[in-house]
């Protein structure tokens, strides 16, 4: 995008655009079009009045923010990054009680790419993300801006088979802990993969009859168990065995002077483990039925699935890194870890 005319506005409409995440400056360069002096001329001012935030993210690279949309900003806030899973009930309804408790903001965005959560908690425009294991460590090493602080449930996952379909196919979602699931189920079986870019593609595809075979996790495993001819082949635990599917990140200046709310977060999180359903956080279940399309009844039924889990089992990650494939050292994994 070439900016011609008003290149003011049009700066600030591409940061509005943005929201939390901000645009780094080199890519604002390229999308107006102007040298980097100019641009920085114009940023300058806006900076001045007020209107933008600039922030050093590493090294000499600067990320621009329409005002109010910065991290850290002087508002205490929580932005929690999460996908269309049920698995994060309990541990968002932690953060939201922490977040109460401490008269701070509370702020949940739905993602459909984990990356993307990741990479969001490294730039700072979430303070923290729920992804996929793998996701998250990876983001952690490579970017040194984000760290691990706990587990949050294994299980909740199956392979189902749609026996209705001639197509030979095992649907999954992308960049995604049932990734993993799916290629080693297709590799034994010797079943053509087909990646979606969200679980309800996916799932859509799936009942459609576009693939026999889905790797998925809850709440459309319950809702698809739930239709003729669909039967579960394979549980999640019957190939990855007790790995834990997803973690909590933090953006790592969050972590400084905040190791309070992190403790705090976990404690509750464990009491979370020992309770029914009506000690969740009304908003949270609101928001989680509107994100999955899912009823508040099936979405407590499909916890069931799940078993929550209260610290990292080190050895545990080491192994699940090394069966993925991703080339991580433990003494990088290791240092990646909260530990409090």
């Amino acid at each position: 995008m070439q900016v011609q005319q008003d290149p003011r506005k049009a700066i600030l409409l591409m940061l509005r655009q943005a929201e939390e995440r901000g645009i780094d400056q080199s890519e604002l360069q390229g999308r107006t079009g102007y040298s980097k002096s100019r641009l920085s001329e114009i940023l300058t001012s806006l900076e001045r009045e007020g209107r933008i935030v600039r922030q050093t993210t590493g090294g000499k690279k600067k990320r621009v923010w329409l005002k109010g949309f910065e991290p850290n900003a002087e508002k205490p806030i929580i932005r929690v990054g999460y996908l269309r899973s049920s698995e994060y009930i309990p541990i968002l309804s932690a953060i939201w009680e922490v977040a109460r408790d401490t008269g701070t903001a509370f702020s949940m965005r739905v993602y459909d790419s984990p990356i993307e959560i990741s990479m969001d908690v490294s730039r700072g425009a979430l303070e923290m993300g729920l992804a996929p294991t793998v996701t998250q460590f990876l983001v952690a090493v490579v970017t040194s801006q984000t760290r691990i602080l706990m587990p949050v449930a294994t299980g909740g996952a199956s392979v189902l088979e749609n026996t209705s379909s001639p197509q030979w196919r095992l649907a999954t979602s992308e960049m995604s802990s049932m990734m993993v699931l799916a290629r080693a189920y297709s590799v034994a079986q010797r079943l053509e993969m087909v990646s979606f870019s969200s679980p309800v593609e996916a799932l859509q595809g799936f009942t459609g009859g576009s693939a026999r075979y889905i790797a998925i996790w809850e709440p459309y495993r319950t809702v698809a168990l739930s239709r003729p001819g669909v039967r579960e082949v394979a549980r999640f635990s019957d190939i990855l065995d007790s790995y834990p599917c997803c973690v909590l990140s933090v953006q790592r200046e969050f972590t400084k002077g905040h190791m309070n709310v992190l403790r705090r977060i976990k404690e509750i999180y464990r009491d979370f483990q020992a309770q029914a359903g009506e000690r969740f956080a009304a908003s949270v279940l609101s928001r989680m039925r509107r994100d999955t399309g899912v009823d508040e009844r099936t979405l407590l039924r499909s916890l069931a699935s799940y078993r929550f889990l209260k610290e990292i089992d080190m050895e545990q990650i080491f192994s699940y890194m090394a069966y993925t494939g991703v080339p991580i050292g433990r003494d990088m994994i290791t240092d990646s870890i909260i530990r409090i």
